[in-house]
C-alpha cells in the first residue's frame, strides 16, 4: 500500500489533534496568562516596557524584547561571568 503525502499529513494531523498532548504539557511549563483588558486583549503589554511610550505596528526586524527575555539574557551573562566554559 502506498501512502500519499496528503494522506500522511492528514493522518498525522488527526493523530496529533486527538492525542490531546500539547508541547507545554510535555515540558511541564505552564503558559503565563496576563490580565486582559480592552487595550491589551492578550494581557502581555506589561511585559514590554517600551510600549508605555510607543506602539510597534511592524516589528518583524526591530522588535522590543519582553522582560522575560531580558531577565534570561542577564542570568545567562551572569552565569558565564561566574563560571565560563573550560577550553
Amino acid at each position: 500500500m502506498t501512502l500519499s503525502r496528503r494522506e500522511f499529513i492528514s493522518g498525522a494531523s488527526a493523530a496529533a489533534a486527538l492525542s490531546g498532548v500539547s508541547p507545554a504539557s510535555l515540558s511541564g511549563v505552564r503558559p503565563v496568562v496576563g490580565i486582559a483588558s480592552k487595550d491589551d486583549p492578550l494581557g502581555v503589554r506589561s511585559d514590554f516596557p517600551v510600549v508605555e511610550q510607543s506602539v510597534y505596528l511592524d516589528s518583524a526586524y526591530i522588535t522590543p524584547s519582553p522582560l522575560q527575555a531580558v531577565e534570561a539574557a542577564q542570568a545567562f551573562a551572569e552565569a558565564k561571568a561566574r563560571d565560563p566554559v573550560s577550553l
